[in-house]
This record gives C-alpha cells, structure tokens and sequence, in this order.
C-alpha cells in the first residue's frame, strides 16, 4: 500500500516524536511505502523559525520526505494558511491508496479533496489537534480565522474526507462546534508514542543510568518533567516549588525554555533536588521517560503526555475538559489548577502505601497498549481496507 502522510502547518523535523514522526515510521515498518508532504518550515533549538530549501530525501527510517515550497502568488498568505501549489502535482506522481491529514487547518486541503474527488478509490481520513484551549474562539481575529476561513476550507472538503479523529475527546468535539463536521464522522485516538521504542528500554536499567548520568539520589522518587516549549501555560514553577519542599523526590526536567520561565527557573537551580538536563531528542527523550518512577505534567496538554503513557510510565497531568482519557485503570492522577499547594499535597499523597508502584503496574498494561502506534497505525489503515 502507498500512504501519503501529509503535514503541512506548523514545522517539520525528522529528529522529533510528534504524531508524524511515529506513524510514519510505524507504516514503514509494517511494510507500506510511505511518504510525508511537509512544508520547509522547521524551527531552531530556540523555536525560532526556519524556511528550508525544497527538497526531497528518504529519512533514517525508510519514510519518503517531501519539503514543498510555499506558494508564489500571494506569498505571505500561502505561508498564514499553508497553501502549496505543488502538492496536487506531488499527489499524482505518487498516486497514494490511503491520505492521512495531519489536521484541518489549512488551505491545501482544498486541494487535497479536489484529488479525492478525481481519485474516489483512495481513502482520505483527518484528524484534529485543536480545542478550545490551544486554539481558543475568543476574539473577533480568531472567530473570522477559524469559523470562516478554516470553516470554509472543511465545508468545502467534508464530503470527501472518508472520517475525522480528534486526538483527544476534546478535539473531536472542536471539529463539531467549530467547523461543523457530523459527530457520526468522528472517531477519537489517542496521539501515539512509538512503542517499538519503548519497548527496547528496561525501567531499572534506565533508571540506573538516569541516576549516574545526572547525580541523582537513586533511593528518592524520580520524576520528570518535559516539554518542546516551556512556557508559562506548562505550569512548571508551582511544581519546582513543591519538589524543593519534599526532599524524597529529585525533579529532572528538559526542553526548551521561553525566557520568561526560564528567568524564573534559574532561581532554583541551585536547589540539590531540582536537575535541568537541556533539551532531548528522539531516543533520548524515551529514555529519560522510561528511567523515571513518575512523570508530571501540570499545565497544558503535551504530546509527551501521550509518549508518557506509551512508554509504560505513570504520570500525573492537568484535568482538563475533555482530556480526561489518560487514566487507564489507574496509570494516572489528575491535578486540578496546578498550584503550589495542590502538587505539594498531591506528592505527600503519593509516598502512601506504594501508590506510584501500583500506578506504574496499571501503566505497563492496557494503558500502554492503548497508546501505541501499532495499534493506532492498525486502526488507521482498517479505513483503506
């Protein structure tokens, strides 16, 4: 089977573990020849962003790397809503079986329906990454971008897109409210964590060399904390501020910082039981997650999340609306605004009757499972069948 993966806004890097990362590779593997339309825009260590030269290359992992340019005609526009004349003449020499749209929210995808529609054999399925607190309705600016710009892009496509999936319960939800789309297309999956991965690392193992690498105190609790971008909706300096009041535990966070936080995390550096290790990629990443008793997130949504739960590793995230799909027989506990106070607790609590071992043996099962790019690639292919 051909499967054309296209991921057309935001950036593009072979080197990270987003959603297009993992399934790509996962397809690969399962035999498929497997292509990735992506734009040249891709962003720094410091998430500045950067345009790319067009090019086309097979990756580390078999996958078929398409960097379209952006659109001449009406330059700045093409790059705001992502529009690339190139990508119909891209999707006839490749003459994909299955089209998988890595989100809705582009002007391309026009021109992804109108192949659909001269190609009606090959199957077309979206899914969404976007609700209502990463991509709000709250202002004049953002209701004419997404309930008349984008709106009109989906519309316009709906009839040619065999089904959606939102990422979250949440997300499925956005595609209803905000852009209209029939609940009866929806469907809901998890964004995936490459399970081939995570199951090449052993918890103690890792744990161990998580331990000499970085100076930890092997007989306290580890835990980590991660994202690509540390902003101020992360939550992270409630969470320093209790770990540096329970001295059981050693807190080992990585990725990149927004200034402001960083500035603001620089003021507890020097606590023994707080570890910053700089920004991690690919396997590292994985590593690091699988080495650690506990992971904790209390802000917004990060894939690393669903990473988390793929690697086997309990964790506890923010409860928000619609993302309360995390718990999978107890792998998980919620934290409810994130403060200082709540965490603290919540950590105490935590050191009761072996609570994180208990969560940690929910984690290595369904949960597990129920997050991994098999599984997920499984179900996404059953739709080209």
């Amino acid at each position: 089977m051909k499967i054309l993966y296209i991921k057309l806004h935001c950036g593009y890097s072979d080197t990270w573990t987003y959603q297009e990362n993992v399934l790509t590779t996962k397809f690969a593997q399962m035999g498929h020849e497997t292509h990735i339309a992506v734009s040249t825009r891709t962003t720094d260590c410091n998430r500045n962003t950067i345009i790319q030269s067009p090019r086309e290359y097979i990756n580390e992992f078999g996958v078929y790397v398409h960097m379209l340019p952006f659109s001449k005609h009406f330059y700045s526009l093409s790059r705001k809503f992502d529009y690339f004349d190139t990508l119909y003449d891209l999707m006839e020499r490749i003459h994909p079986d299955f089209i998988f749209s890595h989100g809705v929210q582009y002007a391309s995808l026009l021109t992804v329906a109108k192949y659909k529609k001269c190609h009606p054999e090959v199957k077309l399925v979206a899914d969404n990454h976007g609700d209502q607190v990463i991509m709000p309705v709250d202002n004049i600016k953002r209701k004419i971008v997404h309930k008349i710009i984008y709106k009109y892009f989906v519309m316009r496509s709906d009839k040619f897109i065999d089904k959606y999936y939102g990422v979250s319960p949440s997300r499925g939800q956005y595609l209803t409210d905000v852009y209209g789309v029939s609940p009866d297309k929806i469907g809901i999956i998890p964004q995936v964590g490459d399970d081939t991965t995570a199951n090449r690392y052993n918890h103690l193992e890792e744990r161990e060399l998580l331990c000499e690498k970085y100076h930890l105190d092997k007989h306290k609790i580890i835990l980590i904390f991660g994202a690509g971008n540390i902003d101020a909706k992360k939550n992270l300096i409630p969470l320093v501020e209790a770990v540096e009041e329970n001295p059981k535990y050693e807190l080992v966070v990585f990725g990149s910082f927004r200034v402001d936080v960083q500035k603001s995390f620089e003021k507890h550096q020097g606590s023994s039981n707080i570890h910053y290790i700089g920004l991690l990629l690919g396997n590292d990443i994985y590593r690091t997650i699988i080495g650690s008793d506990l992971a904790i997130y209390p802000g917004q949504h990060s894939v690393l999340w669903d990473n988390t739960v793929a690697c086997g590793t309990p964790l506890c995230v923010r409860k928000w609306a619609g993302m309360d799909y995390f718990d999978v027989n107890g792998n998980c506990r919620y934290i409810s605004d994130g403060t200082k106070k709540e965490i603290k607790g919540l950590l105490e609590d935590l050191l009761v009757d072996d609570r994180i071992e208990a969560m940690r043996a929910s984690a290595q099962g369904d949960a597990k499972r129920h997050f991994s790019a098999t599984e997920i690639a499984k179900l996404l292919l059953n739709q080209a069948e």
